[in-house]
């Protein structure tokens, strides 16, 4: 509704609720798979499809390669949509019957688990969309969460709630974290890729530019290896004001936190954000699987609502302030305000929220222009043609 909607669809939302028509033997199945077992194919010949597989996955397969064959045939692009389609077509027939293995189940399954948890039927369910829906479009009218300001403006000690996320080889110049210091969000240096060495320069040399600024570096911690080891010490002694770790756990986070750097947690699924939350992780970044580079498969609006609604079941009085960074395909003034209404309930209960934003800085004038991009990624990016992936057109969010 925010991004201009007059209405919504409800379907995998329902599936589990009493007056589902589903027998009682599928809906028990369905409990025990979530949105991230969800899977999409067809994309690749524009002919996009999510379902879970909930058996053998000799049609998943099927599908799977006939989906390739397809995309590298010579034949014009609504041909390779319509024979996918063709191929599709006899696996779906089958519907919710006994014998079928793939169902058409969304990330929506999520929710309805959680509504038959809470014992809401049908009519229960449309009053509370109709409910929060009507009480976050109020809240965010009186109490606007993003503004410059904000509990997370304070606490990060710049003017807007807004996150430069990291990338790799791309963020790592402290002439663009001084810019966006400049422009009131709080930049990030990308260490992922550097050596020990280079990360304790590239830190020092930030520090040198931006005086007593706050800026953060981010660091990828998927595995324990001995560098992984000595770069986290190179950052520890470099003292950044925050850390980002994809890939990173509670314990290394706590690490960081006793270092004094604040430090934030990649939550790109609902278990990971009931993990962290357990385990009292202070700064936390719903990543939806529109985000670049480290993400799962939930979708941004779907892992930022499945988020806020963990939070607001518990009590997190002994991480207060929790600090929660919203990402994933925010690039402009619409998207930010849809991940505004879902965080509209949380400042109440003092969880200072804000916005991670990556790919979208990437096409400023100052990004280009300090050459982190070469010419001819520049020019690809400005054309919205992303030939090393699909060779098809794409819309970029920062176009």
């Amino acid at each position: 509704m925010a991004a201009g909607c007059s209405g919504c669809i409800l379907d995998s939302q329902l599936l589990l609720l009493d007056e589902s028509p589903l027998r009682e033997k599928l809906k028990e199945i369905l409990r025990n798979f979530s949105a991230s077992d969800t899977i999409a194919l067809g994309a690749l010949v524009n002919a996009p499809f999510r379902f879970l597989c909930t058996g053998p996955q000799d049609d998943y397969q099927y599908l799977k390669e006939r989906e390739l064959e397809i995309y590298f045939q010579d034949s014009p692009p609504e041909e390779k949509t319509a024979m996918f389609q063709e191929a599709l077509e006899p696996v779906m027939a089958g519907g919710f019957s006994d014998d079928v293995t793939i169902l058409p189940v969304g990330q929506g399954i999520d929710f309805a688990k959680q509504f038959t948890r809470e014992g809401r039927g049908i009519r229960e369910v449309l009053g509370a969309y109709y409910t929060e829906l009507s009480d976050s479009l109020t809240k965010v009218k009186t109490d606007f969460p993003l503004m410059p300001g904000s509990m997370l403006s304070r606490h990060h000690r710049v003017k807007y709630p807004i996150v430069q996320g990291p990338m790799a080889f791309i963020s790592g110049s402290p002439k663009m974290a001084l810019t966006i210091s400049k422009g009131g969000a709080l930049p990030f240096i990308a260490a992922a890729g550097l050596s020990t060495d280079e990360v304790r320069r590239i830190l020092a040399e930030t520090r040198a530019a931006l005086g007593e600024k706050t800026f953060g570096v981010g660091i990828i911690a998927f595995s324990a290896l001995k560098e992984s080891s000595q770069q986290i010490e190179a950052v520890r002694d470099g003292n950044p004001n925050f850390v980002i770790i994809a890939g990173g756990n509670a314990e290394l986070a706590h690490y960081f936190e006793k270092a004094g750097i604040g430090s934030y947690l990649h939550a790109p699924s609902l278990t990971h954000i009931k993990r962290f939350l357990d385990r009292e992780v202070k700064g936390i970044i719903l990543e939806g699987h529109e985000a670049g580079g480290h993400v799962g498969s939930i979708g941004s609006l779907v892992l930022w609502e499945l988020g806020v609604r963990e939070i607001l079941a518990r009590n997190i009085d002994s991480i207060k302030p929790l600090r929660l960074l919203f990402a994933g395909g925010i690039a402009n003034a619409r998207g930010a305000l849809m991940a505004a209404i879902i965080a509209s309930p949380l400042p109440v209960k003092e969880v200072a929220v804000g916005l991670q934003i990556g790919t979208a800085y990437l096409l400023t004038d100052e990004f280009t222009e300090s050459g982190v991009l070469s010419e001819k990624y520049s020019r690809m990016l400005r054309e919205g043609v992303d030939t090393a992936v699909t060779g098809r057109s794409v819309h970029s969010p920062a176009r």
